[in-house]
């Protein structure tokens, strides 16, 4: 069982892990798993909640085209909390082209 004090000790490694390369409540962070999922619920709710960053949750990241449609909607390309599996997936999508050119 995870207790609170996990969880904010889960936090604070995240922040220190992550913290340097992101700009406190301007940056976008894609979370493409369940939040019941710990590794998201630790990132894209704990942690960017306390650094007041925005979290783009992907309600069903097997639809790919879905997905690439969500991130052409955003201003600027976010940083994923995911798997490298998930990304090589949309990249290989043919309606990433505009996101990603190659």
């Amino acid at each position: 069982m995870l207790t609170h004090r996990n969880l904010v000790a889960n936090m604070l490694q995240a922040r220190e892990a992550i913290g340097a390369h992101l700009t406190d409540g301007e940056e976008m962070v894609i979370a493409p798993l369940p939040v019941y999922h710990i590794y998201t619920f630790t990132v894209n709710c704990l942690f960017l909640m306390e650094t007041g960053n925005h979290s783009l949750l992907i309600t069903n990241p097997r639809d790919l085209d879905g997905f690439v449609k969500e991130l052409k909607g955003c201003p600027s390309l976010p940083l994923s909390a995911s798997t490298r599996y998930l990304m090589h997936c949309v990249i290989g999508t043919t309606s990433s082209s505009s996101i990603f050119p190659s």
